[in-house]
């Protein structure tokens, strides 16, 4: 993704991306090359080449190269690229993709370093002679008498770098040491200087919009900050409008919805809290002012709920609630003992709702209260998908922030132990619940929305209170480690509002729905480029038999008497895997196989324990499979592990024993042949399992639980084996495993 910060916070995203590679170059091309910049995406051995007028602008193909490039040029009259494996150097035509001969190079074997700071002068390091230099666009070289490890171009001059100093050559000849401690010692152009002009709403408007503000239109949103009031296009954060010393320069304000509009409510550092209503075309009307800090809850339907009497002022132990009605009306709700846990919401139809949550052996009971102070209770009744989801509604903490949404149902949100869900409540006292959910620690939270990043760094959303989630698009290097590289927003800085979400230092516009706007295009992958080759023929190949040959492969014998119950599994003989017959177990145990022998990569697993043992305990755990590129030796074996499963129940619809639906068994193998991780899916779910050579078999989890979608590959590399999946169409996704 290509996204440009102006100076003045203007924010500009390209419409296409660029392929994920472990590398990603730009460049700036000279006005001799056209202008504008070149981009290049290494990855799996290639190279894969763009340029675009703006660094944001539209992508044009250049070309596709051979190899994994390891820096970019710009020459004379076309551009160089280096190859990272052999550091051979190729010519192209920056317009047309097409191969050039190295032009007016020196003539040498091979080039190291080189630069070109106009059209006339440049630089090259070749092997003996040191760094040659030209003044007259390569029609003659001259030796400089240096040895450089960097040599660039910076400001119409080349900086050279050696091993004891960085020197400067100008375009006359001169050739002089930098002064050590200058900003281009290192032997690098300085960098420009970043420029991060605090306006009124601060270096990034759009960061203010999406923390605090509140969308008036489909691409714009209003905000409060820094004493001024404005409005802000999502697309690029641009200020549209603005109006200063609206308010004190040090309140702190959030957008909510007011009424049949929205507002604001502003708070001072220790000081008064005051609610202002939005009025058109950017003005602000005060609604109510307290002379301290207060605690005000918007109810998602106009309401608010402010923590103490509507006074001004408030006593040392408030004892009541303040309401806003959706029409203005306001009144206040006694604050019922044992306060602290009761969720206030402001109803629609100009009603308090008090909500007593359950707990401690309390059912839970809602509270209707009207302006006059007519109470009406009802008790809560929980019904919850399974046992998991009644106790975490029933037990864990209800958050602050109830809302009344467009059904006229109370929703929100219930945590305990690092799970939470969303909750509903009718005004009878129906309780209903949403899935649950994990990790709520990496979780966002702002009335029915919910941003949460799984532990796999995926992102779900909701925008219904946690009743449905859907994958949320996010970049491709968002991660959970909040201190890898520069991005738009400091870390700190993280929430969601009716505007986006703010997090790990970048800025998501809007929430996925019905009308989400059509994801970014990728870039047109650029056709091959034919470079020329160095010399040489073909490489001729002939093959004969060495006469070795694996052993044949032991017949299938037919099951007697597969079993149709759990309860009696001795059955015999188990299936071999190829030429490797099956493990022998006593007369008195009982076991399970299954097998992929008709699949590409084959496999087969056996499980046992002693009769009437605890599986979970004394179960034994072995998995083979065959590296079909081995002729002799081919099938491995895992070392006798422990059983992942605790019962023979559960055990056999994993094997595919029990009628409660097919088990399907996948193992990705390393390309070695000789490990793999393995999946295992059945009853809707996927178990992940590293298995190796020799090696006990190592349970990895839940793969959905942690957004792991369906295995295509893996591979170890060191300690680590990774995983590649697929878990939506177009979403390719690797995953580490430390052993």
């Amino acid at each position: 993704m290509r996204v440009l910060l102006r100076p003045d916070g203007e924010v500009s995203v390209a419409t296409e991306l660029l392929p994920y590679g472990k590398a990603i170059q730009s460049i700036e091309l000279p006005e001799r090359l056209g202008s504008g910049f070149l981009f290049a995406a290494s990855a799996l051995g290639r190279t894969a080449l763009w340029r675009a007028e703006s660094f944001h602008g539209p992508l044009t193909p250049v070309g596709e190269l051979d190899f994994e490039s390891e820096r970019i040029v710009a020459g004379f009259d076309r551009i160089y690229v280096q190859a990272r494996r052999t550091g051979e150097w190729a010519a192209l035509d920056v317009q047309t993709g097409r191969a050039r001969d190295r032009g007016t190079l020196p003539p040498s074997p091979s080039y190291g370093a080189m630069a070109f700071a106009d059209p006339w002068f440049g630089a090259v390091e070749v092997p003996v002679r040191g760094l040659l230099a030209t003044f007259d666009a390569g029609a003659s070289w001259h030796e400089l008498g240096l040895v450089g490890t960097n040599v660039t171009a910076a400001e119409g001059r080349l900086l050279v770098s050696t091993a004891e100093r960085t020197y400067g050559v100008e375009p006359d000849g001169r050739v002089h040491p930098l002064p050590s401690g200058s900003e281009v010692a290192d032997g690098r152009a300085a960098p420009s200087a970043r420029v991060r002009r605090g306006g009124p709403l601060g270096p990034l408007p759009l960061a203010v919009a999406v923390l605090r503000g509140y969308p008036d239109s489909e691409t714009t949103a209003v905000v409060a900050a820094r004493g001024a009031l404005a409005r802000v296009r999502l697309t690029d954060g641009r200020v549209l409008a603005l109006r200063e010393r609206v308010l004190p320069p040090t309140a702190e304000c959030s957008g909510i919805p007011l009424g049949r509009g929205f507002g604001f409510v502003c708070a001072e550092p220790g000081g008064r809290t005051e609610i202002y209503a939005f009025e058109r075309p950017l003005a602000l009307r005060r609604v109510h002012a307290f002379e301290e800090p207060r605690f005000v809850s918007a109810s998602g339907n106009g309401g608010l709920v402010v923590r103490g009497p509507c006074g001004q002022r408030a006593p040392a132990a408030p004892a009541r609630y303040c309401i806003r009605t959706p029409q203005g009306r306001w009144f206040e709700v006694p604050m019922p003992s044992g306060a602290g846990t009761e969720r206030v919401v402001a109803l629609a139809d100009g009603r308090a709702a008090v909500l007593f949550p359950p707990g401690r052996g309390r059912p839970g009971k809602l509270a209707l209260v009207d302006a006059i102070g007519t109470v009406s209770t009802v008790p809560l009744t929980i019904s919850a998908r399974d046992e998991a989801l009644r106790a975490l509604v029933s037990e864990g903490f209800w958050m602050d922030g109830f809302v009344q949404n467009d059904a006229g149902l109370l929703s929100g949100w219930a945590v305990g132990r690092g799970a939470f869900t969303g909750i509903r409540i009718a005004l009878d006292g129906a309780v209903t619940s949403g899935p649950l959910q994990h990790g709520i620690e990496d979780a966002l939270i702002s009335g029915e929305r919910a941003l949460v990043l799984g532990p796999s760094g995926i992102a779900e959303q909701s925008s219904d209170g946690g009743f449905s989630w859907s994958d949320a698009d996010l970049p491709a290097t968002v991660e959970l480690d909040r201190g890898r590289g520069e991005r738009i927003t400091t870390p700190g800085e993280q929430g969601c509002s009716a505007v986006g979400c703010a997090f790990l230092g970048w800025l998501r516009i809007g929430w996925n729905g019905a009308e989400s706007p059509r994801p970014l295009a990728m870039a047109k992958r650029p056709n091959p480029t034919a470079l020329p080759q160095p010399g040489g023929g073909r490489w001729t190949l002939s093959c004969t038999p060495t006469g070795v040959a694996s052993r044949p492969a032991l017949p299938l014998v037919a099951r007697r008497g597969a079993p149709t119950g759990v309860t009696a599994h001795a059955h015999a003989p188990w299936l071999p895997l190829l030429e490797v017959p099956a493990p022998t177990i006593g007369r008195d145990s009982v076991g399970l196989d299954t097998g992929t022998e008709a699949e590409l990569v084959q496999l087969r697993a056996y499980l046992w324990a002693p009769r009437h043992a605890p599986l979970g305990r004394q179960g034994t755990f072995l998995v083979r499979a065959a590296d079909r590129f081995q002729v002799q030796s081919g099938v491995w074996s895992t070392t006798p592990s422990a059983s992942p499963w605790p019962d023979l129940d559960q055990a056999a619809e994993a094997f595919g024993y029990e009628g409660a639906g097919a088990s399907s068994w996948r193992l990705a193998l390393d390309p070695s042949g000789r490990g793999g991780v393995l999946a295992v899916s059945y009853r809707g779910t996927t178990d992940l399992y590293i298995v190796e050579e020799n090696r006990p078999i190592r349970a990895i989890g839940n793969a959905p639980r942690q957004g792991i979608g369906s295995l295509t590959s893996a591979v170890r590399l060191g300690p680590v084996w990774h995983a590649a999946t697929n878990k939506n169409p177009g979403t390719f996704r690797f995953f580490p495993f430390e052993t």
